[in-house]
């Protein structure tokens, strides 16, 4: 059989082989973790089946099964910003959105845009004629058409309709009541002070409650009178009665510091008040639903939905999973850390590969970056939009996995990437500036380096560290590169007006990757420390990348922005050929960008992602190449993993032809440590482990050490780091 046929033939059971391992099979390739929870809740409703729907930031999610599983139900548009939901009596389901109005008639398995003119409408009703009211308008034929009602004023807080169909709006100083689907209008005031009236609920027996700036009111007389319940001098946002007529208000208190919330419960109504949120996370419960069996739906500002099967006594998460994820780390142990943003619950971390999380602190803001040094110590860049908190940001330092947080330097700057090195060096980039600050004591003290002949306000995008600590940074128009630990950089030029580049990533041969955003997107490589770039980017297919992982194997990962194309544009690409071509790893369903990729020590691939939390490989991303191991066509020496490790990691090698091997460790001071490998090897990828012992079976004190690769002419060393 002639060569090039033998190796066609080859090649194409190869290619069906990595089919199979990426998704082609039943088993899907990409999973979603069961969290981190998370996102802004704005509004619940339940239908008679006991479903469940939260319309959030990122979308509207459904779970059927008390939370065990969500499903994303933004399967054609891409649905942001609900406000509002209602379902009539025949479960179609009306969503108020950013864009403007969409119908689902299937249980929110397909939705249909219904009006583009009432965007970000927080209120939709169902009047029991079935009749929709969408803030100020109204549609009698199921949404399809639309009629502006005689409401009098165009600035209100709340909207709810009472079982006879009568429509109430809260408004500054009062109520507007109209009996007339919307034709006409009486206003009431609630008190002779101005109060917001900001949150409406009935009761059994229809009765109006008005939840204020300054508390809870009470109407017995269809909202003709009110009086004040005893529940006051409190801003209450979300007010719900159960079906045992029980009342509850979700409170929200700002002061110069802090904000303090509360959720309170009232089975007299309102002559007394008492809290039923012990075991609440400390957001605000922005939603209330309740369900035909007594339970109680509580959807949150940060953490997600909450459920009570004892009138609000005790509560346990449903685990909402559409926090979005900015930033990912591991430690050595091989927990997964989980960076979310504002208002999605703060820091979270997994022990078991994203089956469950928990919330470890710095809830009240976003996690810009996050990294781990060799001692298990944790930085985290912080960010807020809040404007009382600006003095707070900076980077904070935890010495006690997670139990406290400490501010150890850079008040008040927006921080947008940190990184650290083999030598426990702290990294961190300035966003939106050209300042590179660097910590060699665990970020007691900084110092301060600028990236010279660049415009001022340049855009720092990312940071990456190889394995010999060279740090680079990628801004909007080019990368550099400092071998001196950030003393000094020296610009790579790539040839591109303005690149944008957002991630960058280095091979154990020293190749060069980073991903493009703006016009040049795409992926680039430099196989001669930066001196030359060259465009890799043949099969992908969304070149808006902006996340980089490399495993053990030197397989490449990128992850993508979504944003600005169709529904599933944000996948997750892999390249087993160093860059040469790409192919999907993932369907985009449920995710918006791809922010953070990184691969544990056993080759499972994370991403975190906006609008779908955490995903996770089904499988290793290294055991779809162990059918490939005499694919080697060059000398090679990768890079070990895990490092830093304890007590135990894999170096691996790739020989081309049976040649000798020496493979030895040393010390810094040059004395042999242990010889891991001396004997002839046939040809193919190899790999050994290193215990942590030396030649007399003694382990050795923690510490860099220096492994050197002998085979043939073909010499390469690399350093590990072993820590205890």
């Amino acid at each position: 059989m002639p060569l090039t046929k033998l190796l066609c033939l080859f090649a194409a059971s190869f290619l069906s082989c990595v089919e199979i391992c990426f998704g082609q099979s039943s088993t899907p390739y990409w999973k979603q973790t069961n969290g981190p929870p998370g996102g802004f809740v704005n509004t619940l409703a339940v239908n008679t089946h006991g479903h469940l729907f939260a319309g959030t930031w990122s979308g509207i999610f459904r779970t059927t099964n008390d939370g065990e599983h969500w499903t994303w139900l933004n399967t054609r548009y891409n649905i942001h910003s609900i406000a509002a939901l209602a379902i009539n009596s025949q479960g179609h389901i009306f969503a108020g959105a950013d864009l403007g109005l969409f119908r689902s008639v299937n249980n929110g398995e397909t939705w249909a845009f219904i009006n583009s003119s009432l965007q970000s409408v927080s209120f939709i009703g169902v009047a029991p004629n079935d009749h929709i009211f969408a803030g100020n308008y109204r549609s009698i034929d199921n949404g399809n058409t639309w009629m502006k009602t005689n409401l009098p004023v165009n600035y209100f807080f709340a909207m709810a309709l009472n079982r006879n169909g009568h429509l109430f709006v809260g408004a500054e100083r009062g109520v507007y009541r109209s009996v007339d689907e919307g034709q006409s209008w009486h206003f009431f005031a609630l008190s002779s002070i101005n109060v917001y009236v900001i949150s409406l609920a009935f009761d059994a027996d229809g009765n109006v409650l008005a939840g204020t700036m300054n508390g809870v009111y009470l109407s017995t007389d269809n909202g003709e009178t009110w009086q004040q319940t005893s529940l006051s001098n409190t801003r209450v946002i979300t007010l719900g009665v159960n079906e045992q007529d029980h009342y509850f208000a979700a409170t929200e208190d700002f002061s110069d510091l802090s904000v303090t919330t509360h959720l309170f419960r009232s089975i007299d109504h309102g002559d007394s008040w008492v809290r039923c949120d012990t075991l609440l996370p400390k957001q605000a419960v922005s939603a209330l639903a309740f369900g035909s069996n007594g339970e109680i739906f509580a959807g949150m500002k940060g953490p997600g939905v909450f459920r009570s099967t004892d009138k609000g006594q005790s509560w346990a998460t449903m685990n909402l999973n559409n926090s979005e994820v900015s930033s990912l780390a591991l430690d050595s142990q091989g927990q997964v850390f989980a960076g979310t943003r504002e208002g999605n619950g703060g820091l979270f971390r997994s022990d078991n590969r994203g089956e469950n999380w928990e919330g470890f602190g710095l809830n009240d803001y976003t996690i810009r970056s996050l990294a781990i040094n060799s001692r298990g110590h944790f930085f985290v860049a912080v960010h807020s939009f809040d404007s009382g908190k600006q003095e707070q940001l900076g980077v904070y330092r935890s010495t006690d996995r997670g139990e406290t947080w400490t501010l150890i330097g850079l008040e008040s700057l927006w921080i947008g990437a940190l990184a650290v090195d083999s030598q426990d060096r702290i990294f961190a980039a300035l966003d939106g500036d050209y300042l590179v600050f660097h910590s060699a004591d665990g970020g007691m003290n900084w110092t301060e380096s600028k990236l010279e002949g660049l415009p001022a306000a340049i855009g720092i995008r990312t940071l990456a560290v190889n394995a010999d600590d060279h740090v680079f940074v990628g801004t909007e128009f080019s990368i550099f590169r400092s071998t001196n630990h950030g003393e000094s950089w020296v610009e790579l030029k790539t040839g591109l007006t303005q690149p944008d580049i957002r991630a960058i990533a280095v091979n154990s041969q020293g190749h060069i990757f980073f991903g493009a955003w703006a016009g040049a997107r795409g992926i680039y490589r430099s196989t001669d420390e930066g001196v030359n770039w060259e465009r890799r980017s043949q099969g992908l297919t969304n070149g808006f990348v902006i996340s980089l992982a490399i495993n053990a194997h030197g397989d490449i990962f990128a992850g993508t922005d979504g944003s600005f194309g169709p529904p599933g544009a944000a996948k997750v690409f892999r390249s087993t050929d160093n860059g040469e071509s790409w192919a999907p790893i993932s369907d985009g369903s449920g995710q918006e960008q791809i922010t953070s990729l990184v691969i544990d020590s056993r080759g499972y691939l994370f991403g975190g992602t906006i609008h779908g939390g955490v995903f996770r490989s089904e499988a290793s991303t290294t055991a779809v190449r162990e059918k490939n191991e005499n694919l080697a066509n060059s000398f090679s020496l990768l890079q070990n993993y895990p490092n830093p490790f304890n007590p135990s990691t894999n170096i691996r090698y790739d020989l081309p032809q049976a040649v000798r091997v020496k493979l030895v460790l040393y010390n810094l001071l040059g004395e042999k440590v242990r010889t891991l490998v001396d004997a002839s090897e046939s040809a193919g990828a190899k790999q050994v482990t290193w215990n942590g012992l030396n030649d007399r079976g003694t382990r050795v004190a923690s510490g860099i050490y220096v492994y050197r690769l002998e085979a043939g002419t073909f010499t390469a060393t690399r350093k590990l780091l072993l820590m205890k």
